[in-house]
């Protein structure tokens, strides 16, 4: 039952552990473990390999250019996984390579190189340059935006008859014009914005003049037909253009100001997803950047990403050849409940970001020069699809957008707080907020600001169908048409409306389903009506309109009431005529002050909201794209006996000493030491550093042994102090014959007033004042784990002194020291924890032969071993002058003179195995039982009585299991009836009565089955074997006659005596051999020459148990085939010993221990066998070595 709790609670404690990964491309490598600051690894993918629920991936400063998937690793509720930046390194993933094959003119200022991979998008000194097009745009100047000038136009708004789906016939304008342009645009990729607000790619199939054709695509329309070309290396005539061919890899460029690529920072996209996630919940991506690529969740729910920056996440492949196809962009395909926050988006050729399935949020995200092409996007082709219902689109900032409509949010989304503005240069129609019929019941707008755009604010679009769309407290100004309204059964509640051209403020369209039923309350706009731009007079509202300011009834503008429109203070004037003028909107006007709610989209007095994200841009992620500054926090230095101290520490070029690496070291830096023996005298002070052997970055413990600080039996080898804390290392070192470092004090290792943590050294050797292995001074907290001490020596505590500080030693060996006091350890003023320790072999010539605790020491062990040390007072441990240590789950057993020794008896022990005994709860005195003592191994044995006796069944002692059961032998016993010298006389009379043999019941120490085994002997002339589980048994008399008869005596002596075994070992008993004298010559009628027996016979073998020799006697009562095996107890076959006919009578064979190929067996229990006629009988025989 005990091992049954156990299990449980270490399985409950991994349900809910974690591990901390770490990555580094600087000095990271992936054969590290991963999981410290100095062994990270060096990939990012590497560590999503191997993370599991509740884990993190801390990742180090620096470029990084990976595909990292992470596929069927789900977080749970809670337990997340999570990649992010470390301690708030900048952290960039690169989708690009450097392009730095060589550069050659190939025509005036256009440039040529050829490059082994394909590319999609190019940059020079991370700034975008352009596909080669016609008509020419760039992006520095913002003509890429300027679709009048910088496309070509159709001329369907002049005729709408002019030509048909899959034909265009150029309207030339200004230097736009296709058929004076001299170029053959067959087989270019032409992109067609000719659906007003879709825009899709063809393939030119011919071209004559200014007409062209392409295949016909969907949802033309008959207005405002719009293009541009790319594909073809005709196109490149402008700066900062380029063409890439990606079947011959042949790729162009025209660089700016005549200058040579050769000498430039010139990159190229070859990346779509630097993290694609598939069938992976609840991960998280946190405060990481981008470039030139993004991430991908595929079914994964509850995913995060926030506080990430991405510049260009996304790009078209048209310079590929692919067309009509979307993006590759930021997307949540099929995965619901999903978050994106706090981040940036920005200069995307594409849609700025896709969540599909539901439960999905945006929030105080930024979206800037979203989608310069607008092309092949799914859905309505929006800045922003989100699909599924109850989705939040919330506090983001959006401007400079390609698409016409901007937000299309699902079914049933709320939209709050948004700033959107600068929209729809790409396209025609559309609206910031755009929600289609299906969209409509239940969307809630509210608290947003929309603005500054040549399409609508906030749409109900359709066909007339929508209804029960909620819109309150907006503010829209300098728009196209501010909200426009179709359907019917709407709610428009405190809006505030104003500037929107020549189109109405708040449009409640009487056509497109008639809005019956569709409630004006609240709102103040200087333009509201039932039509586009019709007056109110002519266009009365339909539904219930009540409680709005409206312009065309008071002749007045709205602006006039507010207190300052111009810098976005749209709340009203104290006298303004929309205070209190509205009217109770439950839900809605909850918060009022006054009478009544005022009209508009601010209450007077009521709070100043400000919608938009909640952070500063250029604080967080700053205006342009910049590269992590080089890593150097955490630098590596390099230690060889071949080094020279005038190197720069690299791995090619190593320091020849410790202490000057350390003197040229940071805070944080590393010092790595390679094998061989130092003579250094090492201080390390009021600096942190991780100081290892190779065995920090490799995890071979070989690099212990030969990596080795002496100090030469007159040097300090090392000493810490000055206020060095826990982020200093020392670890993988052998430190050995150190002298000491102050006044003699810690010969192996001196620290005062600090608190390094050491880890897997062995400190041996050394001969010191106090301390001989280590010696704490003064407030010196180290956490020491993994450390032998060894064979030091010193005044006081020949393992450890600690002095007025609390260390924490764990999984550690104090064995063979030596000093006056305190063999192991010395403590005065401590409060040292001690878990899972060895104090072992230790001398003190006075006091304290494991420990030596004075002056209010109070240290706490815990599942400690203290064993066969020595003193001549307290060979475990003394304590004197008010000490209390605490011991639970330890062993204190065979240490001399005594255990334990304490003045005043103040120690407190529980659940510990104390030779001669101790008070306290569940405290024992039995043996130990460790694993081979006699070599120092404190393991115990499988059969230890300390084994999960401890407090919650924790395992006494500092080792667990480290062998099988130890056996004991069956306890002595004596021989009883019949007594010796009986006197036995067969006749016919009594031939077929028995002799009863008893002897005393032996008892096993380990619980182990005993055999008992009666043997007879007859002057070396018999010998037999009677095996039995009881200890007493009858012998007939026939046997002692057949005896006798068989060795052709009529009378004589024969011994018996008893061996019992536990098959481990065997005892005799302890008065035997009896006798029995034996008469047959009452039985003179029987041929006594080998009589024949009456009955088939097998005895028992004789000696058993044996080595190796044994005997077995059988009997035939008529000539018969013989077969005598012997199996082990598996039942396979081990040896024949006889396989032959026989003739009647009594017979013996022998054994000697040895298999049919004449090899050794091994020693156990086996079965011999006889086969007879149609006689068969086993017994069983235990051989001995």
């Amino acid at each position: 039952m005990r091992i049954i709790a156990k299990t449980i609670l270490i399985l409950n404690i991994s349900i809910i552990s974690s591990t901390e990964y770490y990555v580094s491309g600087t000095y990271g490598n992936d054969e590290n473990n991963g999981t410290s600051l100095s062994t990270p690894f060096k990939t990012i993918q590497k560590a999503a390999s191997v993370i599991s629920y509740g884990d993190i991936c801390y990742i180090r400063q620096g470029l990084y250019h990976e595909a990292i998937l992470l596929e069927n690793n789900n977080g749970e509720n809670g337990f997340p996984i999570i990649f992010t930046n470390y301690n708030d390194e900048k952290v960039v993933l690169d989708g690009t390579k450097l392009i730095d094959s060589s550069w050659q003119i190939y025509s005036d200022n256009i440039w040529h190189t050829v490059i082994d991979f394909d590319i999609w998008q190019l940059f020079v000194d991370r700034s975008e340059m352009v596909m080669a097009r016609w008509p020419n745009a760039l992006f520095e100047d913002g003509s890429i935006w300027d679709k009048e000038n910088h496309w070509g136009h159709g001329t369907i708004d002049i005729d709408e008859n002019a030509y048909s789906n899959g034909t265009l016939i150029d309207d030339p304008h200004g230097e736009v014009d296709l058929g004076e342009s001299g170029l053959n645009i067959v087989d270019a990729i032409a992109i067609l914005n000719v659906g007003s607000f879709k825009t899709w790619t063809r393939r030119v199939l011919t071209h004559s003049g200014n007409i062209f054709t392409y295949d016909p695509v969907p949802d033309w329309k008959l207005k405002h037909h719009d293009y541009f070309l790319e594909g073809k290396l005709e196109f490149l005539d402008n700066e900062n253009e380029w063409f890439f061919n990606p079947e011959t890899g042949d790729l162009y460029f025209y660089p700016p100001d005549g200058l040579d690529p050769n000498e430039m920072n010139i990159r190229g996209k070859v990346q779509s997803y630097a993290f694609d996630i598939t069938n992976s919940d609840h991960v998280q991506l946190k405060n990481i950047e981008f470039f030139s690529t993004t991430f991908r969740f595929t079914n994964s729910d509850y995913g995060l990403v926030e506080g990430c920056n991405l510049f260009y996440p996304s790009c078209y492949k048209r310079m590929l050849g692919v067309v009509d196809t979307p993006p590759e962009m930021s997307i949540f395909v099929s995965s619901s409940n999903s978050k994106v926050s706090k981040s940036a988006f920005r200069f995307t050729d594409g849609a700025a970001l896709e969540m599909y399935s539901g439960n999905n949020i945006i929030e105080d995200c930024y979206f800037y020069h979203i989608d310069y092409t607008a092309t092949d996007l799914n859905g309505l082709m929006t800045t922003i699809q989100m699909g599924g219902s109850n989705n939040i689109f919330r506090m983001n900032t959006m401007h400079k957008l390609g698409a016409s409509a901007t937000l299309n949010p699902g079914n049933e989304a709320l939209i709050e707080l948004n700033d959107m503005s600068d929209s729809g240069h790409m396209q025609s129609d559309g609206a910031l907020i755009q929600c289609m019929v299906g969209q409509q019941p239940g969307v809630e707008i509210r608290y947003n600001w929309l603005h500054d755009t040549i399409k609508y604010g906030a749409r109900f679009d359709g066909n007339g169908a929508g209804n029960n769309g909620l819109m309150h407290h907006n503010v829209i100004w300098n728009v196209q048409g501010g909200i426009m309204v179709k359907g019917y059964e709407h709610n428009l509640f405190n809006n505030t409306v104003f500037d929107n051209g020549e189109k109405n403020d708040i449009i409640i369209m009487i056509e497109q389903g008639g809005n019956e039923g569709t409630i004006t309350r609240n709102n103040a706009a200087n333009k509201i009506a039932g039509h586009r731009s019709g007056s109110y007079q002519d266009y009365p509202v339909p539904g219930i309109y009540e409680h709005n300011w409206n312009g065309y009834e008071t002749n007045d503008d709205i602006k006039n009431l507010l207190i300052d429109p111009e810098n976005y203070d749209f709340r009203p004037l104290p006298d303004s005529d929309l205070i209190d003028a509205g009217t109770v909107i439950n839900g809605v006007t909850d918060d009022f002050t006054g009478n009544a709610p005022d009209q508009g989209a601010y209450e007077y007095g009521g709070e100043m909201w400000v919608p938009g994200i909640s952070w500063e841009l250029s604080d967080v992620f700053g205006d342009d794209f910049t590269e992590p500054e080089p890593f150097y926090d955490g630098s590596l230095f390099h230690v060889s006996l071949n080094g020279s101290n005038n190197n720069d520490g690299s791995i090619d070029n190593p320091f020849a000493t410790i202490q000057f690496a350390y003197n040229r070291c940071a805070e944080g830096d590393t010092i790595l030491v390679h094998p061989g023996v130092y003579y250094d005298e090492i201080w390390l002070y009021e600096k942190n550093v991780v100081l290892g052997s190779l065995y920090l970055t490799t995890d071979d413990t070989s690099f212990i042994s030969s990596t080795i600080l002496d100090g030469d039996s007159t040097d300090c080898t090392l000493a810490i102090y000055g206020n060095i804390d826990s982020t200093c290392r020392v670890t993988g070192f052998t430190i050995q014959n150190g002298a000491g470092c102050v006044y003699g004090q810690g010969a192996g290792i001196y620290i005062e007033s600090s608190s390094p943590i050491l880890d897997n050294l062995v400190i041996k050797n050394n001969l010191g004042t106090n301390g001989g292995g280590i010696c704490l001074n003064g407030n010196s907290n180290s956490v020491i784990d993994k450390v032998i001490i060894k064979n030091n020596s010193s005044e006081q505590g020949g393992g450890i002194y600690s002095f007025n500080s609390n260390p924490i030693i764990t999984n550690s060996e104090i064995k063979n020291n030596y000093s006056n006091n305190g063999g192991g350890v010395f403590l005065e003023l401590d409060m040292s924890t001690f878990q899972n320790v060895i104090i072992a072999n230790n001398n003190a010539a006075n006091s304290g032969g494991g420990i030596y605790c004075v002056l209010n020491s109070n240290p706490n062990y815990n599942r400690v071993t203290v064993s066969n040390n020595s003193a001549a007072n307290g060979g475990g441990i003394l304590s004197d002058q008010n000490s209390q240590p605490v011991f639970s789950n330890s062993i204190l057993w065979n240490d001399s003179p005594e255990e334990i020794i304490s003045h005043p008896d103040s120690l407190t022990i529980s659940f510990s195995n104390i030779q001669g005994g101790w008070p306290g709860v569940g405290n024992i005195n039995q043996d130990p039982l460790f694993c081979m003592l006699e070599h120092g191994y404190y393991t115990l044995a499988e059969n230890s009585p300390c084994l999960l006796a401890g407090e919650n069944g924790t395992t006494m002692g500092a080792l667990n299991v480290g062998c099988n059961s130890i056996n004991f032998p069956p306890s002595e016993f004596s021989l009883v009836s019949p007594v010796d010298n009986h006197q036995l006389v067969i006749s016919p009379d009594n031939e077929e009565q028995s002799l009863l043999f008893r002897w005393e019941e032996s008892l096993d120490y380990n619980g182990d089955s005993l055999t008992y085994f009666l043997s007879f002997n007859v002057e070396d002339a018999f010998n037999d074997t009677i095996d039995t589980y009881n200890f007493e048994t009858a012998v007939p008399f026939s046997y002692f006659f057949e005896t006798f008869s068989l060795i052709e005596l009529n009378s004589g002596t024969i011994f018996w005596n008893v061996n019992v075994s536990d098959s481990f070992g065997i005892v005799s008993s302890n008065n035997g051999p009896f006798s029995i004298f034996v008469d047959i010559n009452q039985m003179n009628n029987i041929n006594i020459k080998n009589p024949t027996p009456q009955k088939f016979t097998l005895n028992q073998n004789y000696p058993n148990p044996f080595n190796p020799y044994t005997q077995i006697k059988y009997g035939i009562p008529e000539d018969s085939y013989v077969s005598i095996n012997i199996f082990d107890l598996k039942g396979s076959s081990i040896k024949t010993l006889l396989n032959q006919r026989k003739k009647a009578g009594y017979h013996l064979t022998s054994w000697n221990g040895t298999s049919n190929s004449g090899g050794d067996v091994a020693a156990g229990m086996y079965i011999y066998s006889i086969q007879a006629g149609k006689f068969k009988a086993v017994k069983k025989m235990v051989l001995l070595k």
